[in-house]
């Protein structure tokens, strides 16, 4: 019954959602692209304890989804931006599945005319990377990752009752961004969200040496 009450919910909120404007959304990006990247330094204690807090909910949203929710479909409000400028926005239907060859879960979309994400976000890779399983491991004490030529810098935050992480991405090199992800997710779970659910994920990538925000590659899918 929780099951059934959870996706009602969602589909009857989902079915009245309008795409918002691609300007609009932007608006409250942050950081953006070619910022100075942030300092790399330890977490404190505080930005340690709601990073966990963060991590945790992805780990109990696996566990939910794969206990109750297989099968069942959400619909995601698609935006994006090609690097020649030019703009779409879409509503897709898609079907949670845990992949037969990998046992990863995915959402699978009847169709899609624009780029759309499938994966579902975990403790380890996607957007997160190696960060989540190291600090639940108690080896992650820093906001910085390096990967090869590529520095990630994490920041956590509280968005009302959902938790937020913005990463930075740059060439170890430079101090340019030039790439900037952002994860937004359930904090508190009740009977119709599960903690740990994406309600929000956005991409930005420079596209040249000039690139800026308003005119980067772009894309955002949300609930």
């Amino acid at each position: 019954m929780q099951r059934m009450a959870f996706f009602f919910v969602l589909v009857s909120v989902f079915y009245s959602c309008q795409p918002l404007d691609i300007e609009e959304t932007e608006a409250g990006t942050i950081p953006q692209i070619g910022d100075e990247a942030w300092e790399s330094r330890a977490l404190t204690s505080d930005e340690i304890q709601l990073a966990r807090k963060f991590c945790r909910a992805l780990e109990s949203k696996e566990i939910a989804y794969r206990r109750d929710y297989i099968g069942q479909e959400l619909n995601f409000n698609l935006q994006y931006r090609n690097c020649q400028g030019q703009t779409e926005a879409s509503t897709v239907k898609a079907r949670l599945v845990e992949n037969v060859v990998d046992r990863h879960l995915e959402f699978i979309p009847a169709f899609t005319p624009i780029p759309f994400w499938r994966e579902v976000q975990t403790i380890g890779g996607q957007v997160m990377g190696d960060f989540c399983i190291d600090l639940l491991s108690n080896l992650q004490v820093s906001n910085t990752i390096l990967e090869g030529k590529r520095k990630s810098i994490f920041k956590f935050s509280n968005e009302k009752s959902n938790f937020r992480v913005q990463v930075q991405r740059l060439s170890q090199d430079s101090d340019e961004v030039n790439t900037l992800e952002e994860l937004t997710i359930v904090g508190l779970g009740t009977g119709a969200t599960p903690q740990g659910m994406v309600v929000d994920r956005v991409f930005l990538q420079a596209c040249d040496e000039s690139s800026d925000s308003s005119n980067s590659y772009y894309r955002r899918q949300s609930l």
